[in-house]
């Protein structure tokens, strides 16, 4: 069953770090429709981090992955309190 393609712990802790981001964004955007949030993408992206360097434990690689795949140095203050 499932898909025959290897692709070990990294896919998969990103994957449901991002799902789970993502609904983060979607019911703060939901629940507060009046205050401006960042796009239910930035989310994504922090929960895929801080997932992968909980399973991983390498946090700083994290970071730079993550702020240099989304080509935003912006990103790195979120993502260093997402992992740590």
């Amino acid at each position: 069953t499932g898909v025959p393609v290897p692709t070990g712990n990294f896919t998969g802790t990103m994957v449901i770090g991002g799902m789970a981001g993502r609904v983060m964004g979607c019911c703060l955007s939901e629940c507060f429709p009046s205050m401006d949030f960042a796009s239910n993408g930035i989310y994504a992206m922090i929960g895929a981090a801080a997932m992968l360097s909980s399973f991983k434990q390498m946090s700083v690689a994290c970071v730079l992955f993550i702020s240099g795949a989304a080509n935003n140095v912006d990103l790195i203050p979120p993502l260093m309190l997402a992992v740590s």
